[in-house]
This record gives C-alpha cells, structure tokens and sequence, in this order.
C-alpha cells in the first residue's frame, strides 16, 4: 500500500512488527527515525521524514496491521507544567489605502523557538479560524509586517495534499510522474490577513510578494526549489478573490 508516498509492502510491515517486539519500550518518535532508515526515507536535503513517517504509521495502526506503542506525552505534560501561553499582540485597527501602510515586509519564521513563532501562532489563534495548526509535512511561515502599523497578517505553506483530482487534470500528469514531483508542489495552507486591518488590494499584493520569494526560502530550507502552489477556499466565508491573478508560481 502506497501510504505518504511511500510502499508498505508485507515484508516492511513484518520488519516493523519486529521492531516493536524486540524493543517493548520503544517511543513512536524512535520507531520512526528506525523506520525512516530502513527505507531509506529523506528529504533532498538528507534529513529523515520523521513526520511523514509518524503519519504512515498511525495509519497502519489504525488498519490493525501493527500495534503501536502508547503515544508518548509532550515535555509540558511530563514535568507536570502547563504550555506556555502563546504571546498576546496588540493589532492595529485601520481603514485606508494601500500606500499608506508605509512598507510591507513579508518575513519567514525561521524557527518554531522565536518569538516571531510566538507572535505567528498568537495571530493564527486569534484570528484564523483554523488556528495555528498543526501543519503537513515541509512547511514555512511567514508574518506580514508593516513600517507604519507593525503585524497586519501571516501565511504558511506546507506539503501539498497527497491527491487533487483538479490539480491532476490541471498538470497533466501520470501517475508516476505525480508520485515523483509531488514535493514540487506547495499548499498555502493559512492566510491570514487581520480583520481589523480593512486595506483594498493588500492581500493580493501580499501573496504576491511571498510567491516571488517561496521558491527560493524553499529552496534554502529543503534544498530543492517547489514550481506550483495550490490552496483551499471556503466559499462559505471567502471569495478567494486574491488568489485570481497569482494562482501559478513564476
């Protein structure tokens, strides 16, 4: 079976089978770093796809064909401590054009330890209506920053949905094909523009300015270069407008 791009065939699922009777106490975090060599399951830039690989595991168990290991408990959980709670930011509230806004920095979080994650998944939580996550798979972060207001919006990309009927049609692939160059494929799965921030076109600018510089964040991070994004709309609270004149990466 054919589970986060990668087979599980018989022989696999008996090897992992092994694994676990011979480690009884083993976390499901080692079992997949385990997993991840035995496939030899990287990422092009050479670390192991612990994430994916946690991901195909669960399924299995939940198919029966394996037996888990208890989920084990977070670091805050452990030590009897609550998680920390996550920043509180003071948001503008404006109604102007887009050239009074001063300048528009679109920045990536560069790790989920710093306070620009902390003040990313403070706005996720506050104004999202899918919060801050969790996200698939290889992903970036981005917060929308400008020299008047300060924050006025956020955006993430992540690992593109594993099938899509309409991107499929839309690319023209074979099956083989689809397999081989799925990770080229990004999904812009937040986007967050503040409700209290009522600007005409600055969503479009916004996405515009962070689908010039993904490829090459992207790169940087990954080491190899995405050429498409995909999102989801839903056409019950959004147009998705903004997206009309930038759905193709250049």
């Amino acid at each position: 079976m054919q589970l986060c791009g990668r087979e599980f065939g018989a022989g696999v699922i008996v090897e992992i089978e092994r694994m676990l009777n011979d480690n009884p106490a083993l976390s499901r975090r080692a079992l997949s770093l385990r997993v991840c060599e035995l496939l030899q399951w990287r990422a092009p830039n050479g670390k192991l796809k612990e994430v994916s690989c946690r991901k195909a595991l669960l399924e299995l168990h939940r198919r029966g064909l394996i037996r888990l290991p208890t989920a084990e408990e977070s670091c805050f959980s452990r030590s009897g401590s609550k998680r920390p709670p996550d920043m509180h930011i003071a948001v503008a509230e404006l109604e102007c054009a887009l050239n009074e806004l001063g300048d528009i920095r679109v920045t990536p979080v560069s790790s989920r330890y710093s306070k620009a994650s902390q003040i990313w998944n403070s706005l996720m939580e506050r104004f999202h209506y899918l919060g801050k996550g969790p996200l698939c798979g290889a992903q970036i972060r981005y917060l929308v920053e400008t020299s008047e207001h300060g924050f006025v919006g956020a955006l993430a990309f992540s690992a593109a949905q594993w099938r899509l009927k309409n991107r499929e049609e839309y690319v023209g692939w074979t099956e083989a094909a689809r397999r081989a160059n799925l990770n080229r494929v990004v999904c812009n799965s937040r986007f967050l523009i503040l409700p209290t921030v009522q600007v005409p076109n600055l969503a479009s600018h916004v996405l515009s300015q962070c689908l010039m510089r993904v490829s090459e964040d992207w790169a940087e991070r990954y080491r190899y270069e995405p050429v498409l994004a995909e999102t989801f709309v839903d056409p019950s609270r959004f147009a998705g407008t903004c997206y009309v004149p930038s759905s193709v990466m250049c």
